[in-house]
């Protein structure tokens, strides 16, 4: 479970950003505590990337 400093420190960036007023480090460091707060719980066969095969065609309907 991510500590509960760090989920406090999200939602502050969270609010800064929704707000407009985070600076590039603050967008950079809310996106690095986004990912562990995801990753948080998961084993590292869920966490590893694996690029889909599977190919999508768009149709304009």
């Amino acid at each position: 479970m991510m500590e509960q400093p760090k989920v406090d420190r999200l939602n502050d960036l969270f609010e800064k950003v929704l707000a407009n007023s985070a600076n590039s480090i603050e967008k950079h460091e809310l996106g690095r505590l986004y990912k562990e707060f995801i990753d948080d719980g998961r084993d590292n066969k869920q966490r590893k990337y694996e690029p889909s095969s599977k190919k999508y065609t768009a149709f304009n309907q």
